[in-house]
């Protein structure tokens, strides 16, 4: 997960966002979750009530070193497009940035996020999804395993996998020191 916005956060506290020049960050509009359409069956809004998250869902692709991109804008989450659809058998990836270049990004909290926590997707249907956290890890960033993030924890057929952002920013890489992931089930 390349950085698209530039911060200098510890893993228990937040430091100044400074930004970086070509982000496209932007302060969404007071009705920019309602108006947000996409097509039926894909992810539209993630919700994550014990963070206070309520995020729009992009489709994304993969980045340079095979993991989700981030989508462009810190408000967003970006639903990795090789990974399952909300619904269907499989794990839905997402990922979404700790910080951006207006301020805190989507997951600058994830990792607070403790087991047992529920979470929900809405899908373009209006359906929603829920999912409940089985684990959590932090890995450093050159060693995500993109194969176990997309797959499913335990006997469940069917899970939601959230990636983001810790740790220590390096300015020469333009990158997070580590990465926390979250492996949820449908319940």
């Amino acid at each position: 997960l390349l950085a698209q916005q530039t911060t200098v956060p510890t893993e228990t506290s937040q430091a100044e966002v400074v930004p970086l020049a070509g982000s496209s960050d932007t302060t969404p509009s007071a009705n920019y979750l309602e108006t947000y359409k996409v097509s039926a069956t894909h992810p539209r809004l993630l919700s994550i009530d014990s963070l206070s998250v309520k995020a729009r869902v992009f489709e994304v692709g993969r980045d340079g070193r095979n993991q989700p991109q981030l989508p462009k804008n810190s408000y967003d989450v970006g639903w990795y497009n090789v990974s399952a659809l909300p619904g269907n058998q499989g794990a839905v990836v997402a990922s979404g940035a700790c910080s951006g270049s207006v301020g805190s990004g989507v997951f600058r909290r994830l990792n607070e996020l403790k087991t047992g926590a529920t979470m929900s997707l809405e899908r373009g249907d209006g359906s929603v999804i829920a999912y409940q956290v089985e684990s959590i890890e932090t890995v450093p960033a050159d060693a995500v395993n993109m194969a176990s993030v997309l797959e499913v924890t335990g006997r469940a057929t069917q899970g939601l996998n959230l990636i983001g952002c810790v740790g220590s920013y390096d300015v020469k890489t333009n990158d997070f020191s580590s990465r926390v992931i979250v492996f949820a089930v449908r319940i």
